[in-house]
């Protein structure tokens, strides 16, 4: 009876838990501490202990149980509370489509702009320059932030904004990197032809050596 009682106590400590207030944190989880006891895909640091009526006492004890109708309904109220979560602050979803759309939408107005002589072409290219670098700074320090989380386990709040933020200026960073490369492809074309022809230069003096 103390054994048991003792399990029941140590199963019971592992809920409600997650030092960093997750709530249904699916597997794999969001750090090293994931544990799963009754096998339902949710981290029981995250979520409530379940509830069974024990055969044969009036009352409702709470214990760790895989029953598999507690199963059942556990699993269809965690999908439905961890989809919630997993929701970015405020925008309740990645812009992946619209964001690149706005971007490039504003970037083709912008060089129209350059081409009707309204602004000269190095303003253009100042106005990317400065927006390539601020989505890069909040990108990178967003993503250290995420990863200090993760490694050091540090308690941070606003996690899901954090992510949303980093997700975000990534996707405006690559979009005005690509604009970036086509202003100088010629560059690019010219290192690359020049690392050929020091390689086949480099290829004939063996030849001739020899």
């Amino acid at each position: 009876m103390l054994a048991g009682l003792l399990l029941v106590s140590v199963a019971s400590a592992q809920w409600e838990t997650c030092p960093f207030g997750l709530v249904n944190d699916t597997y794999p989880g969001s750090c090293a501490r994931y544990i799963d006891t009754n096998n339902d895909g949710i981290c029981d640091r995250s979520q409530t202990m379940p509830t069974t009526t024990l055969p044969g006492t009036p009352t409702s004890q709470t214990i760790s149980t895989i029953d598999t109708t507690v199963t059942t309904v556990s699993q269809s109220d965690s999908q439905s509370t961890s989809r919630i979560r997993n929701q970015p602050v405020l925008w309740g979803e990645y812009n992946l489509i619209p964001l690149s759309a706005a971007v490039v939408l504003l970037y083709l107005a912008s060089m129209l702009l350059s081409k009707a002589k309204r602004i000269d072409s190095v303003t253009h290219r100042k106005i990317w320059n400065v927006i390539l670098l601020l989505s890069f700074l909040v990108c990178g320090i967003t993503g250290i932030i995420i990863a200090v989380r993760l490694d050091l386990r540090w308690d941070i709040p606003q996690m899901a904004l954090m992510s949303f933020w980093h997700t975000e200026t990534g996707i405006i960073m690559i979009i005005v990197s690509v604009f970036h490369v086509l202003w100088h492809w010629k560059y690019f074309l010219a290192m690359i032809k020049g690392k050929k022809k020091e390689k086949n230069e480099s290829d004939t003096f063996k030849v001739v050596s020899s």
